[in-house]
């Protein structure tokens, strides 16, 4: 019954916007209010969002600092998303490789539900934003996934330095 309630109220929040589905309308008005530019820093009014700094922090940036300060948000995420997948490409096992790749589908999949959630894609499920969204257990639980790749990352640079080393004396005993 609840997740029937939560996905009629995410097909159409306006039909009870005073009550379940205050909190999209909210989060919706915000970000059109907000508009390419935002309002500035402190200017705007994410306080009439019930959650605004942990299931709505998407939202609030977007009313603050603008629409493509979001998707600047977004592209940072993706960097991230992208790097990941990088050092899980080039791990020499695969452990470091199912490691990193898996750190970062949690981070991925983490921040496509809370952003679509924010902008009405998918229902929202109450996740938090990783490294932005208040809350010490989320923050601490997205450092260690980082974390987790850059020591990936090292083992691999750690690896290559060594084969470089390997090839320049290789060199050198021609010689």
């Amino acid at each position: 019954a609840h997740v029937k309630r939560r996905v009629a109220v995410w097909l159409n929040p306006w039909s009870d916007r005073q009550g379940a589905g205050y909190q999209i309308v909210q989060g919706l008005i915000a970000i059109a209010n907000g508009g390419l530019w935002g309002t500035g820093l402190m200017l705007g009014n994410p306080g009439v969002i019930p959650a605004s700094f942990n299931d709505y922090i998407f939202t609030v940036i977007c009313h603050e600092f603008g629409v493509i300060f979001g998707v600047a948000v977004l592209v940072i995420y993706l960097a991230i998303i992208l790097r990941g997948l990088s050092i899980a490409r080039q791990a020499d096992n695969a452990f470091n490789a199912l490691m990193s790749l898996g750190c970062t589908v949690m981070l991925g999949l983490q921040t496509f539900v809370i952003v679509g959630g924010n902008i009405k894609l998918i229902p929202l499920t109450g996740v938090t934003l990783p490294l932005i969204s208040y809350g010490g257990t989320s923050l601490v639980s997205s450092m260690c996934l980082v974390g987790v790749m850059q020591g990936v990352s090292a083992c691999n640079r750690a690896r290559m330095k060594e084969a470089r080393e390997e090839a320049l004396y290789d060199g050198e005993d021609a010689l």
